[in-house]
């Protein structure tokens, strides 16, 4: 899945749990400054999503199953919608791959390459 233009400019707006970890100092792979040129930069209509983002796209929706599958739990997913907004703070958003009603939780998906293992 791609991201809308309207999703991209929605993500400029808030600060989004990749955007923290690398505020935080949690994140090899961007800085706090990346965040800041990232958050004021134009957003680019044409703009190509990187190898990692589309294998984790492409992936998704068989982990998803998977899960499902293995857990038997209901989830339901927000891929078209906009970044959710924290009812007080709006510059903290969330763009949830899922949401299990059953025990009230977000659930996040992570791919990676044995490339990245150490």
């Amino acid at each position: 899945m791609t991201l809308t233009l309207e999703q991209k400019k929605a993500r400029k707006e808030g600060i989004g749990g990749s955007d923290s970890a690398a505020l935080f100092d949690k994140c090899k792979y961007r800085s706090e400054t990346d965040v800041y040129y990232d958050k004021i930069a134009p957003v680019k209509e044409d703009e190509k999503p990187t190898k990692q983002q589309e294998r984790g796209h492409k992936l998704e929706p068989l982990l998803l199953q998977r899960y499902q599958q293995t857990t038997g739990l209901e989830v339901m997913t927000y891929k078209d919608q906009l970044p959710f907004k924290h009812p007080k703070y709006s510059r903290a958003i969330a763009s949830l791959d899922g949401y299990i009603p059953s025990l009230e939780m977000v659930l996040e998906f992570k791919s990676h390459t044995v490339f990245l293992q150490k």
